[in-house]
């Protein structure tokens, strides 16, 4: 995702974090979601006086463990893809090595 962008002016412009989580949520809606609940959770931490708590800083913790699992492990796209072959031809097709004799 690009860090900068074309203003009215015609003029590259750096857009902060929460310019390009909204970018990001035309390609990636509920991934977006979840670092936009991010962002406002390390805002907390970082520009308040009030401590996170331990509660707070777990649940950040799984909100990032899931958005990562998401954008980059393909595994519940896989099983989807095979899932529908399955019952398009109502069975698996195994393919074993041929046997050398």
């Amino acid at each position: 995702m690009n860090k900068t962008a074309i203003n009215k002016n015609r003029k590259r412009q750096s857009l902060n974090l929460h310019q390009r989580i909204v970018k990001f949520k035309a390609k990636e809606p509920e991934i977006a979601n979840y670092l936009l609940a991010l962002k406002w959770i390390g805002n907390q931490g970082s520009h308040s006086n009030i401590e996170l708590s331990k509660k707070e800083l777990v649940d950040a913790y799984k909100i990032l463990e899931v958005s990562l699992i998401d954008l980059y492990d393909k595994t519940r796209l896989e099983v989807n893809k095979l899932t529908k072959k399955i019952n398009k031809n109502k069975k698996h097709k195994i393919k074993t090595a041929s046997k050398v004799g």
